[in-house]
């Protein structure tokens, strides 16, 4: 059944003809951003080639992966327009992605739908329709709206595809909490992007209020963990420390730190409200402390007393208990580690290791803490032991396999826009994005995209150039750029053994490339011949297990088998190593931006990180490379001492990556936030703001940007 609501008239002290969206807490939305105006006129706008089939697919595909079990997070929010064409007598559908809207309610969905037909000027015939997936009850919210006094709020189920359900109280929160978790996974992963997806900043943008109703949102539904589901290609179970749910949580509060003692707080309340999920808060409290600053105390208190309390008698435990307490013990043998006591760790991850022997955090653990001790061989045995996980996640690649992007993007590809467009459509849309001239137009269609440039966070040269080449960065292939630039280009890289090694097909799964870490540990210690005297000693090879059988050696009775993907990660090491350390662009200053991206991302792989950030710097100094930025970035937050980069450097760096993700429509950018943080912990906000305004990059639209940035920091630091 269809609801229709009208709208209630607000008071407002904006300007006449503008339109205030509030969150569920009232706080405006999409208000002026400081200093330069952010226009909401300016989002992608991917042209329909048959009326109507981007909500078509959207259902059918929601509907086949439900019925597959691989439908995870689904996929981002959908606002569809329906223009009518009254040249032709036609409908003209056009529609784009997002992420980051408030969903507790139809209010915000309205408001933004309202501002793109006010901004955009809509006729008054023009119908739009937003979507959102509630991956909780299955269901895809659907609000379809004419104008302010007019639209109709339901709900679809995707298993028929056709039955409408009214929205209740419930249901929206559901929608909200399941909004809410794909923006922080999305935002965090390219993996999980789509071309010209708007990425809104969720919850951050209007005060501490909204924040914190958002963590308690979060919080009220960790009993529900197990519905947000996993990656499966990094556990083999979702568990109350390994799922969606708890991810996004983690990730909204490093953009929140302040607020990581509040949702503690909130936690403690839940587990005396509810005591029958307590124990599910009080894990969950273990991890949040553990995520937050100078929390060691509580941290090891809180995993003491869970441990000698709701876990104490391990022998009546059900299998769902036993994963919870392997949870717990990793996240003590982690915390840990984090303070250097190995010997303490040392026990607590082997028997973590003896009670879900599947559990692949507990193996990883164990070899490290016995690499820290330097006793090797035992690592190399206990990464023999980590249990084999998948190559992929399922329900990620039932994801692509819909094929959205292949829909409407044509990568640029070095070439700059290549439009897709029939005359019919291209003059269409010429006259709806009016002023813009025949001649920019051009210039930002991306096969049946059309992709307008922002000012908000614009650096000229860097939406001018890399941005125009390459394109937004994103899916399986996004881990370096050779699916995003021209056959030229990379016909042109001399040594083909980097591309060789940087391919598709040689990229590792996530649990290998888990263990190539722990590989490069005692490559690091040992050395490579190190290393492999080490495998010998230890280890029979398949070839030698072949005359072990045959009985003709009998020395090798006392040796283990290695697993072969572990033979496979040996030859993968040796590989790495060889080609990083004979590459001619070490010697050749002459190499392409692409050579010195896939060269520094080896000698990431391979753990030689000062010619990694030397690398990874030349290739963003040839030509801006956003992979390499985000590694380089991604390297500055993970290091604890003296980083090879001067601080002008680095700001460069997050300048530029700053205005390519906005460029793109990502208003979010968690990783960019984070390095902000950082800076603004070692030299002040004030300071910060300086020396950024005495940047060369510093144009009106990226310092706009980061002041919204850095005003979030003071906000929630």
């Amino acid at each position: 059944m269809n609801m229709l609501w009208k709208s209630k008239k607000k008071k407002s002290t904006s300007r006449p003809g503008s339109v205030v969206l509030t969150d569920q807490n009232g706080g405006a939305i999409f208000d002026d951003l400081p200093g330069e105006k952010k226009r909401m006129d300016d989002n992608p706008r991917i042209m329909e080639s048959q009326f109507g089939e981007s909500l078509g697919l959207r259902m059918s595909s929601l509907r086949k992966l439900l019925a597959n079990d691989t439908v995870s997070l689904g996929f981002p929010d959908l606002v569809h327009v329906a223009h009518y064409d009254k040249s032709r007598k036609d409908e003209i559908g056009e529609y784009h992605y997002i992420t980051g809207i408030d969903c507790s309610s139809e209010a915000m969905p309205i408001g933004y739908l309202s501002t793109l037909r006010l901004s955009q000027n809509w006729a008054n015939e023009t119908i739009s329709t937003f979507c959102c997936y509630n991956l909780f009850s299955k269901l895809d919210l659907r609000i379809k709206f004419e104008n302010e006094k007019a639209f109709q709020v339901s709900a679809i189920e995707c298993s028929s595809g056709t039955q409408h359900v009214p929205m209740s109280e419930v249901l929206w929160k559901e929608t909200f909490i399941s909004g809410v978790i794909r923006a922080m996974i999305f935002n965090k992963d390219r993996e999980w992007k789509l071309p010209g997806m708007v990425e809104v900043p969720v919850g951050i943008d209007n005060g501490i209020g909204s924040a914190q109703s958002i963590v308690k949102s979060f919080c009220e539904f960790i009993p529900r963990y197990k519905e947000t589901g996993t990656d499966l290609s990094h556990s083999p179970h979702v568990s109350p420390l390994n799922n969606y749910l708890v991810d996004a949580l983690l990730s909204f509060l490093a953009m929140t730190p302040r607020l990581h003692h509040y949702c503690i707080s909130i936690l403690e309340e839940f587990t005396e409200s509810d005591p029958k999920h307590a124990v599910l808060y009080q894990l969950v409290k273990c991890k949040v402390a553990f995520k937050s600053e100078n929390s060691d105390l509580l941290t090891a208190s809180s995993i003491n007393a869970l441990v000698n309390g709701y876990f104490k008698d391990v022998s009546k435990l059900k299998k769902s208990q036993l994963i919870m307490l392997t949870d717990l013990l990793n996240l003590q043998t982690e915390f840990l580690i984090k303070k250097s006591d190995y010997n303490l760790a040392l026990p607590v991850a082997l028997y973590a290791t003896q009670l879900v022997p599947d559990t692949f955090n507990s193996w990883y653990n164990l070899a490290d803490c016995y690499i820290h001790l330097k006793d090797y061989e035992s690592a190399l045995l206990a990464i023999n032991s980590v249990p084999k996980l998948l190559i992929m996640d399922p329900c990620k690649d039932a994801y692509w396999s819909v094929g959205f992007d292949k829909l409407y993007y044509r990568k640029p590809q070095g070439q700059g826009a290549t439009s897709s467009l029939s005359s019919h459509e291209y003059n269409y849309a010429l006259t709806k994005l009016r002023p813009v001239k025949e001649k920019d137009m051009n210039d930002i269609v991306f096969g049946k995209i059309i992709m307008p440039a922002n000012s908000y966070g614009c650096v000229k040269s860097i939406f001018e150039n890399a941005c125009a080449q390459i394109g937004p960065v994103y899916g399986p292939k996004s881990n370096n750029l050779i699916d995003f630039v021209s056959n030229e280009e990379i016909g042109a890289v001399a040594y083909t053994a980097l591309l060789e090694r940087n391919s598709l097909k040689n990229k590792l799964p996530w649990y290998m490339q888990q263990m190539y870490r722990l590989l490069m540990k005692i490559v690091n210690l040992l050395g490579w011949n190190g290393l492999l005297e080490l495998r010998s000693s230890i280890f029979v090879m398949e070839s030698e297990h072949l005359d072990y059988q045959k009985r003709t050696n009998p020395s090798l009775r006392k040796k283990r088998m290695c697993e072969k993907w572990l033979d496979t990660l040996f030859m993968e090491v040796y590989q790495d190593l060889k080609v990083s350390l004979n590459s001619p662009a070490l010697k050749d200053s002459k190499s392409s931006g692409l050579e010195w991206e896939l060269l520094g991302l080896l000698l990431v792989k391979t753990a030689n990180w000062n010619e990694a950030v030397a690398c990874l710097r030349t290739s963003i100094m040839a030509r801006f490379d956003v992979v390499a930025a985000d590694t380089l970035l991604g390297l500055f937050l993970s290091e604890t001492g003296k980083f090879p980069l001067t601080i002008d450097e680095i700001l460069s760096i997050l300048l530029g990556n700053c205005s390519y993700h906005s460029r793109f429509y990502d208003a979010c950018q968690w990783q960019n936030l984070q390095v902000l943080y950082k800076l603004n912990e070692e030299f002040g906000t004030e300071t910060l703001r300086n020396r950024i305004y005495a940047h060369p990059m510093a144009e009106k639209g990226i310092v706009t940007l980061i002041d919204k940035c850095l005003d979030w920091i003071q906000q929630f630091a």
